[in-house]
């Protein structure tokens, strides 16, 4: 915002956010030069002082989608929403943000991302309420991403039916990974250091089943979710992240 400090008798103006002070003269003598009509403030917006989208990029990283961007007058009144889509621009969904603390610098990681093209866009609400909008980026992914770590798999995938899940823990024997594909997955190994709390979400972050287990084994019926991609999460003990993928459902 710009302030003026106006001043009717003599038909001068200061601009109060570059200029502290201001020296004037009364003349006792002139009603004009001390009455309450001499001076008046006015707060105007400035569009070039508005808070400004410089850059905003994203890279892959081995934990997800690292989102970058960069900015400038902002304040701590800005707030920042990254939004995501995987039907080509048709439709974005929130996946999480922040008030700007005015450093100008900032990032979000997609911890999530799928299969296929994955297009970001950035929302940015200023304190009068304005929203606009970035540049919207892709970045494509071929293979499931695993997120968090690598010490979960789940298989098969794509399924349809019966999903199984295998949790690498530091005390169970090394077990071919390969592609998803668990070849020591008929013997249960018991982890009496964990309990692990496994939680199934949909693209929304709705919790559609959950379980618990204290060995590195798991399955769960998933036939009656619609076709789509899905989150599996594992957390142990203090509810500290164990791992995280990407399914779908034929």
């Amino acid at each position: 915002y710009d302030v003026w400090l106006m001043d009717a008798f003599t038909k001068d103006s200061l601009d109060m956010r570059h200029n502290p002070t201001y020296a004037f003269n009364v003349n006792l003598n002139d009603a004009s030069s001390y009455g309450k009509g001499r001076f008046t403030v006015i707060v105007r917006q400035n569009p070039a002082l508005a808070v400004h989208l410089l850059t905003f990029t994203g890279t892959k990283a081995t934990t997800g989608s690292k989102i970058s961007w960069t900015t400038e007058n902002e304040q701590n009144y800005t707030n920042f929403t990254v939004e995501r889509s995987t039907d080509n621009g048709v439709t974005f969904t929130a996946l999480g943000g922040f008030a700007s603390s005015n450093q100008g610098t900032y990032e979000f990681l997609d911890t999530n991302p799928l299969r296929g093209v994955d297009m970001y866009r950035l929302k940015l609400v200023d304190l009068n309420g304005t929203i606009t909008y970035s540049n919207v980026i892709s970045l494509t992914y071929t293979h499931f991403h695993v997120t968090v770590n690598n010490n979960i798999r789940v298989y098969p995938n794509p399924v349809k039916n019966t999903l199984s899940l295998f949790i690498s823990s530091a005390n169970s024997n090394s077990a071919d990974q390969s592609d998803g594909i668990i070849s020591s997955m008929i013997n249960d190994k018991t982890d009496k250091t964990n309990q692990y709390s496994i939680t199934i979400v949909n693209n929304s972050g709705a919790v559609l089943k959950r379980g618990n287990s204290n060995v590195t084994t798991w399955q769960a019926d998933v036939s009656n979710f619609m076709p789509g991609s899905y989150v599996i999460q594992v957390s142990g003990k203090n509810g500290k992240a164990v791992g995280q993928c990407v399914f779908i459902k034929l």
